[in-house]
C-alpha cells in the first residue's frame, strides 16, 4: 500500500479532509484538551495521531513566530514615532 493509498478511508472518504477537521477542532482548544481530545480521536490510528501532532506543533511554532514578527514591529514603529 502506498502512501497515496493510505490517504483514502476504505469508505472512500477523504483521510486529508478528516485530519483537516480534526485539526481546526484542536487548535483552539487549551492544551490539557487538546491531547484528551487526540487520545478520543485518533486512540487507534497512529498514523493520525502524528500527523495531527505535527500538524498542531508547526501551527504553534508559526504562531510564536508571528507574535515575535509584530511585537518588533510595534517597537520599532513606537520608537520611529519618538523621534
Amino acid at each position: 500500500m502506498t502512501r497515496t493509498d493510505r490517504l483514502l478511508d476504505p469508505d472512500g472518504h477523504d483521510r486529508w479532509r478528516h485530519i483537516a477537521r480534526l485539526f481546526h477542532v484542536a487548535m483552539d482548544m487549551p492544551e490539557r484538551a487538546r491531547m484528551d481530545f487526540l487520545d478520543a480521536e485518533a486512540w487507534a490510528d497512529a498514523d493520525l495521531r502524528r500527523e495531527l501532532e505535527v500538524l498542531l506543533d508547526a501551527d504553534q511554532a508559526a504562531q510564536g513566530r508571528l507574535d515575535e514578527v509584530v511585537t518588533e514591529a510595534i517597537l520599532s514603529w513606537l520608537r520611529s514615532d519618538r523621534r
